[in-house]
């Protein structure tokens, strides 16, 4: 089912400034992103070595609250967002979605530590 890791999402109270460290300090080519259909507030993205790597502000996550400052969420890429929460749900783990976003289409669920976890299908489909 999972294909690869597919982002790494930093959550911060400060994004530009967190965005700033990551850019001025090691280097990481970060650029201003707003995006979604979910009026996501501005934040900062690129691709490093092939992984969307990400700082955003505790704002864009209300559907998470847990997911706070200092809270990395993982997403892993899959081909069929239906058919990974079909899985999950068999398998027992309680999950969220699939959900819509405009940009792709997500699934939701929690490792057995409570960190949310997300399985993300790219584009429109």
């Amino acid at each position: 089912m999972v294909k690869r890791v597919s982002a790494n999402i930093i959550v911060t109270r400060d994004a530009p400034r967190l965005a700033a460290f990551y850019r001025e300090k090691l280097g990481i080519p970060l650029e201003d992103e707003r995006h979604g259909g979910g009026g996501a507030a501005l934040h900062f993205g690129c691709s490093l070595g092939g992984i969307h790597f990400s700082v955003h502000p505790v704002e864009n996550w209300e559907a998470a609250p847990e997911t706070g400052p200092g809270g990395t969420r993982v997403a892993f890429a899959i081909d069929d967002a239906d058919d990974a929460a079909r899985i999950l749900r068999a398998r027992g783990v309680e999950c969220l979605g699939p959900l819509d976003m405009g940009w792709g289409r997500l699934v939701f669920c929690r490792d057995p530590d409570g960190n949310l976890v997300e399985l993300v299908r790219m584009g429109r489909s």
